[in-house]
């Protein structure tokens, strides 16, 4: 269906999806397998602001922006196939949502998107988030794909 990449850059990023400073919440891709799987990352650093908004003494990364990491995580690979150019990804819901762990300044904060189902236009995902291999989140995601 889509090519399959081993991994994207950053600048391959900006090129597919439409977020940027301070909303891109992935600075890089690992791998991606077609439109099966994807796997990235996100750097967590204390020079970001968000970090200080639950304590300002115990710097953590919220856990709605961890959502947002593993979401973007989903979209730079879907977003990626040809077929989608020139479309954006909209989320419809997510459902099952958990967290375990917290996320610190220093972590690398490492999303896996498996697809669950495409058709049409249609689509759902699972998304989990790990630090040092241990499980920080997990969730499903559905969306829908657009014109811009």
């Amino acid at each position: 269906m889509g090519k399959s990449l081993k991994s994207m850059t950053h600048q391959e990023i900006l090129a597919t999806i439409p977020h940027r400073y301070p909303f891109l919440l992935i600075d890089g891709m690992l791998e991606c397998d077609g439109d099966l799987y994807a796997i990235g990352f996100k750097n967590i650093t204390s020079n970001e602001p968000s970090i200080y908004g639950c304590s300002p003494k115990n710097p953590r990364f919220p856990e709605s922006l961890i959502t947002e990491c593993m979401a973007q995580v989903g979209a730079a690979a879907v977003l990626n196939h040809p077929e989608n150019q020139g479309k954006i990804m909209l989320f419809a819901a997510v459902d099952n949502l958990r967290f375990y762990k917290k996320v610190f300044p220093g972590d690398r904060l490492i999303s896996r998107v498996d697809r669950i189902f495409m058709k049409s236009n249609l689509g759902k995902m699972k998304a989990v988030a790990h630090v040092n291999d241990e499980l920080v989140a997990e969730g499903e995601f559905s969306y829908a794909l657009t014109k811009i």
